[in-house]
């Protein structure tokens, strides 16, 4: 049996030491958590790691509690720019149509509106967020990680 191909840890990592991969299979294992939300602890994960290494260059085994305020500080700025663009959108389409309107009577119904998936404001991403950070860093502190 050959060795296995690492297909998702960052480059210069093995899956045996990356921190999220090893956390996820370790979940998997004590819990049986569903196949949906290991994927979704993991895409928070990876993406709080790809934010703490560009925005301060350390990993996340190396997070502080300001490193997480200011992570969900961001989210938070990126959703309310999200939604306002969002609502600009609708307006806009709403002043749209009802020129539309006054010029052809013929239209009784409004054009349905079209909604982007918006996941960052989502109050069950949020706490699924909390959830998967509070998950994965005691399990750090439990195997000496962190």
């Amino acid at each position: 049996m050959g060795k296995p191909v690492a297909t998702s840890a960052p480059a210069g990592q093995t899956l045996g030491n990356d921190p999220v991969h090893t956390f996820i299979d370790a979940i998997w294992l004590e819990e049986g958590l569903s196949k949906n939300t290991l994927e979704a602890y993991r895409r928070d994960l990876t993406l709080y790691a790809t934010w703490l290494e560009q925005h301060h260059g350390r990993a996340v085994n190396s997070t502080t509690e300001v490193d997480i305020n200011a992570y969900f500080a961001a989210r938070m700025e990126k959703s309310s720019r999200m939604q306002q663009s969002s609502r600009m959108q609708q307006s806009s389409r709403m002043q749209q149509s009802s020129r539309m309107q006054q010029s052809s009577r013929m239209q009784h119904a409004a054009q349905p509106q079209a909604r982007g998936k918006q996941d960052a404001g989502k109050a069950s991403s949020s706490n699924r967020r909390l959830t998967v950070f509070k998950r994965y860093f005691r399990w750090a502190l439990r195997e000496r990680i962190i």
